[in-house]
């Protein structure tokens, strides 16, 4: 679960005027490691975005690789289903 900043804010003011980690942690639900952490650096850890678009030119080189040779497991190496591929190729 992503906190904002305010959230983490006013939990590491808590901290810092007396409430131990254990207190926190027991009375908002979230683990001590958390606050620790939070405490090492407030902001967000960023994600990378993931896209589930196939990428048509992977697509493209792997069909010429094996043009008769599409299994599972060339499907799984492209990390994609074989419906949504089956249609991307006759679409």
């Amino acid at each position: 679960m992503a906190y904002s900043q305010d959230y983490r804010k006013m939990i590491l003011e808590k901290l810092n005027s007396g409430y131990s980690y254990r207190e926190l942690a027991a009375e908002y639900g979230i683990s001590r490691s958390t606050i620790q952490l939070w405490k090492k650096c407030i902001e967000r850890k960023p994600y990378p975005k993931r896209t589930n678009k196939i990428n048509d030119e992977l697509l493209r080189k792997d069909v010429e690789q094996f043009p008769d040779d599409f299994k599972e497991n060339e499907l799984f190496a492209l990390t994609v289903h074989k419906e949504p591929l089956v249609w991307h190729l006759n679409g």
